[in-house]
């Protein structure tokens, strides 16, 4: 009764922070403080007294079972209110440790996230893949059902997801949307992909490509005249496809880069920074050009920022030169956009 009184505390503080909406993350670990993460990166230790400062692993344990409904360590829960959280269930030297990533149940707009202005040539529906990449917390999700979303309201659309997990849940509009979730829906990113496309789809999102079998599942998707939306962990447009070409032995890279050309519909790359007035976006952005392809098929990929500097009349830039226009125009300061520049590159 005891760790039920207390769990309900837990509960109550968590909501309390998660209803603040200044905080993404909520790290709990046995008999220690609570710590957050706020919307602009920093972390916290929550200091002060009151139930739930310091919760045991008996407390913890029961909260895990009661979110989860089973034994398993990563997962997505709904809190009372109504807010959907990630979690991640582990231990740290023995004691009971879990992680909390918050879901916003709003999905911001093209227009509140100015992707109608940079990213404006992926509301064009075509057939080829566009690869999102970027650190973790970097907004790719964000981009993604944002875009997502739009497509539901303006285009009579099926539209398939393979994610882990599922964060934003894509409403009703003028399309159909089938929202999978890795290991409860399908098996794989690639096996829901080449499920998918038995199932008559319009566009297919792609939570992560981590394998040579998801990028081969993306490229006969585009080849099959499907809109593929990507991500993956890479630092910039040519690290994506350095990253994708990398996947396979040496004595497939040739046929593979061929393909990457031929279906390389864009390509963004994100960080979020900070400022006075809250995060700002910063992104590199290609599109299929004749010159970038050709880089991609050549397996010459990290040509491509040449080729990304001298299209900025066709909506190209690159990170840097993002950068130095947002500290420019006062954005932010040059000691914030010093920690998003890659190595070798300066103001």
């Amino acid at each position: 009764m005891a760790d039920t009184r207390r769990m309900a505390q837990l509960v109550e503080r968590i909501e309390s922070i998660l209803g603040s909406g200044e905080v993404t993350d909520i790290h709990l670990t046995a008999d220690e403080r609570i710590w957050v993460r706020s919307t602009r990166g920093e972390m916290a230790r929550l200091a002060g007294p009151g139930q739930g400062c310091r919760p045991s692993g008996e407390t913890l344990d029961e909260l895990h079972g009661a979110l989860s409904g089973v034994d398993r360590p990563d997962y997505i829960a709904v809190f009372p209110s109504g807010k959907r959280v990630r979690v991640r269930r582990t231990y740290s030297l023995g004691r009971s440790q879990l992680f909390l990533r918050a879901f916003f149940n709003e999905i911001p707009s093209v227009k509140d996230l100015g992707i109608d202005g940079f990213f404006r040539e992926a509301f064009t529906i075509r057939p080829g893949i566009i690869w999102i990449c970027g650190p973790v917390g970097s907004g790719k999700t964000t981009l993604l059902a944002s875009l997502l979303s739009w497509y539901v309201q303006n285009e009579p659309r099926h539209i398939v997801t393979i994610e882990d997990p599922v964060e934003y849940v894509l409403g009703e509009g003028m399309g159909i949307v089938s929202q999978r979730q890795l290991g409860d829906d399908v098996e794989s990113f690639a096996l829901g992909v080449r499920n998918s496309l038995r199932e008559d789809p319009d566009i297919i999102m792609i939570g992560e490509v981590r394998d040579p079998d998801t990028v081969s599942a993306a490229l006969s998707a585009a080849e099959t005249g499907h809109l593929v939306l990507a991500t993956i962990h890479a630092p910039n447009v040519a690290g994506i496809m350095e990253r994708a070409i990398g996947m396979f032995p040496p004595g497939d890279r040739q046929d593979k880069c061929i393909r990457l050309s031929q279906t390389f519909f864009g390509a963004v790359a994100l960080r979020l920074a900070n400022s006075e007035k809250g995060r700002v976006w910063l992104h590199e952005v290609a599109w299929g050009d004749p010159a970038i392809r050709n880089h991609i098929r050549e397996g010459k990929p990290h040509q491509i920022p040449s080729s990304i500097e001298m299209r900025k009349d066709a909506g190209m830039h690159t990170l840097l030169q993002n950068i130095k226009e947002a500290v420019k125009k006062g954005r932010i300061t040059e000691e914030e956009a010093k920690k998003h520049m890659l190595l070798g590159d300066s103001l």
